[in-house]
């Protein structure tokens, strides 16, 4: 399924176990570990958070990421610019 967000889409693509976000309307990655890929959509940040995590792709926005996730969280302040 897929969640709109002020714009933006977090989305689930793939089948079963192989199931990994795929998120839109990212203006850049903040950061990203093995336990924690952060975004920055405009004034917010989206962090997604688990084990084993990898940006596999970013490009226009667009940004696929692999590994467990086991939450997600979008937060409106703390954005470094």
């Amino acid at each position: 399924g897929a969640a709109l967000i002020a714009g933006y889409r977090v989305e689930m693509v793939g089948a079963g176990e192989r199931q990994r976000p795929l998120i839109s309307g990212a203006d850049r990655i903040l950061s990203c570990t093995e336990e924690e890929v952060v975004f920055v959509l405009r004034s917010r940040r989206l962090s997604l958070k688990g084990g084993g995590l990898s940006c596999l792709t970013y490009e226009g926005g667009v940004a696929e990421v692999s590994g467990d996730v086991s939450f997600i969280a979008l937060e409106k302040r703390g954005v470094e610019k």
